[in-house]
């Protein structure tokens, strides 16, 4: 396990909260094994700790420190994660005025990471009881694994047959962080039972999904994980984003908050399509993803949409083969297409 081994250093002006004070705990037992540092910091921060008369917590900090903050004001902390690496991860808590309990960015790729895990994950129970978490995505995407595998530990393993890649992450400790993270935010009818029968099993309190609204970046995962944008040519050439998934259902918050259309398809045993192919649609969904942005290959063609839209009201898709509009035009299509 990488925690509790850490080395802080810390610079604080005013107030600091009884979470910090675990942090400085376990850092005192590492510095007195590990001697890393000099013993001005030691003394430096066995006063803390004895003004401040505390026990220690340290596994549930892993968790509550870096994603719930509470009332910290002028501090920087240096978190050294492995003992055997120089590297640095900089948490920088400065100049809050009350107490926030998740951070903003937590919170987006919390979110993100559910649209993620309700599209192509699965939680699952062996026999014996172990439970773990598997994404599998296509290859070409597997930078969205690394994103996960970074903030959470797991293993990626190449599927060859198919071309695509899994996640698995089956350590407990690092699960149980991940259950947290994600816990409100899974949506999907299956994958809601899976995650309510693993938290049962791991003595986690499961909160009921919250309602999914424009703000929420669960849309941008699930779109990173199952999604799609293409063009097709109707009389003049139009934008197509699109998802799907095995249950009307589950698709049902894209058409009530994105608009569009939900239509079954008969291939793969069949499945729902949810569509938006209006100018106004597609520009609102642009306007989503500049908040929300995706976080996969398609994020390229999500950002070319308003420039799209220009060229089609320039006409230049129907311009002479000779012309440096429709030269523009071609040369926009095959890098869109890229």
């Amino acid at each position: 396990q990488r925690w509790p081994c850490v080395v802080v250093k810390l610079h604080m002006s005013y107030t600091i909260c009884w979470n910090l004070i675990y942090i400085l705990y376990t850092v005192h037992i590492y510095l007195l094994i590990t001697n890393d540092v000099s013993l001005l910091y030691v003394a430096s921060l066995v006063k803390i700790l004895i003004l401040n008369n505390f026990y220690s917590f340290i596994y549930y900090m892993k968790y509550d420190f870096i994603n719930r903050n509470q009332q910290i004001t002028n501090s920087y902390i240096y978190l050294k994660k492995y003992i055997n690496t120089k590297s640095k991860n900089l948490v920088s808590l400065v100049g809050i005025s009350e107490t926030i309990r998740v951070s903003s960015k937590n919170i987006k790729f919390n979110q993100w990471l559910s649209g993620i895990i309700d599209a192509t994950g699965s939680f699952k129970v062996n026999k014996s009881k172990h439970c773990s978490l598997e994404i599998i995505i296509p290859l070409k995407e597997e930078k969205l694994l690394k994103i996960i595998q970074n903030k959470f530990g797991g293993n990626l393993k190449l599927r060859a047959a198919d071309k695509s890649i899994r996640y698995r992450l089956n350590n407990k400790n690092d699960l149980i962080l991940l259950l947290t993270a994600v816990n409100g935010n899974i949506h999907t009818s299956k994958r809601f039972t899976e995650f309510s029968r693993v938290c049962n099993i791991l003595n986690i309190n499961i909160i009921q999904p919250i309602n999914l609204d424009i703000n929420n970046a669960w849309f941008s995962g699930y779109f990173d994980a199952r999604g799609s944008i293409n063009y097709e040519f109707i009389n003049k050439p139009q934008l197509l984003i699109s998802t799907t998934h095995s249950y009307y259902t589950d698709l049902i918050n894209f058409k009530n908050i994105l608009g569009g259309t939900i239509n079954f398809e008969r291939g793969s045993n069949g499945y729902f399509k949810w569509t938006i192919s209006s100018k106004e649609d597609v520009l609102n969904y642009y306007k989503y993803n500049k908040l929300n942005p995706a976080r996969s290959s398609k994020n390229k063609r999500l950002f070319l949409i308003k420039y799209f839209y220009d060229l089609v009201a320039t006409g230049s898709y129907n311009d002479l083969p000779t012309s440096l509009s429709n030269k523009a035009w071609l040369k926009f299509i095959k890098y869109f297409l890229e």
